[in-house]
C-alpha cells in the first residue's frame, strides 16, 4: 500500500464542525499498481488514513 490521500466525505456543515469524527474517503495504490477506496469514520484525514493502514495490514480487506 502507497501514495495515500483523504478528504471528507461531504462538505463541511455547522452540524458536522461540532462532531468529533465525520467519514472521510481514503485512496491508496495497492501492490499490484491498483487504484483502491474505502471509508473511515475518524477525526482527521491522517487519523482516517492510519486507520485503513491499520485494517489493511490486519487482514480486513476494504469494502470497494
Amino acid at each position: 500500500m502507497k501514495h495515500f490521500s483523504a478528504r471528507v466525505e461531504y462538505p463541511n456543515s455547522p452540524d458536522s464542525d461540532t462532531q468529533a469524527r465525520v467519514f472521510h474517503v481514503v485512496e491508496w495504490t495497492d501492490g499490484a499498481g491498483n487504484r483502491q477506496s474505502t471509508t473511515a469514520y475518524a477525526t482527521s484525514p491522517m487519523d482516517a488514513i492510519t486507520m485503513v493502514r491499520n485494517r489493511y495490514e490486519g487482514g480486513i480487506k476494504p469494502l470497494h
